[in-house]
């Protein structure tokens, strides 16, 4: 039972039976019991229909050592290679990747800042 929880989202992940009395983004699609009334959510979806939206065609993912936005499946690498230890993920030390984070901010607020751009 939750009302916007993302254990909600979670125990849908887990095959569990969701009781919503709130609109958490996962309600309202045929996938939940529901105890609010979401009358503009459209269609009934699948449980993979609404993770393929809510971790891939909706989030925009950025890196670290990447101008622009990353694609879901580019970020799924960056974190394998963390996990093996390949990549330099403390590159330049904790200042230099804060220094980068601002630059990109500035850039995405100055609308200089492109998708896929490297």
């Amino acid at each position: 039972h939750t009302m916007t929880s993302l254990s909600g989202f979670e125990a849908l992940l887990h095959g569990r039976v969701v009781h919503c009395y709130g609109g958490p983004f996962y309600a309202g699609w045929g996938l939940t019991v529901d105890h609010f009334a979401l009358p503009a959510r459209g269609r009934p979806t699948s449980l993979d229909g609404l993770v393929y939206a809510v971790m891939l065609a909706y989030p925009r993912y950025v890196l670290p050592d990447m101008a622009g936005f990353a694609a879901a499946e580019q970020v799924m690498h960056h974190l394998a290679q963390q996990a093996r230890g390949d990549g330099a993920s403390l590159a330049g030390g904790w200042l230099a990747r804060k220094l980068r984070k601002g630059k990109a901010l500035a850039e995405l607020l100055r609308g200089e800042w492109q998708a896929g751009k490297t």
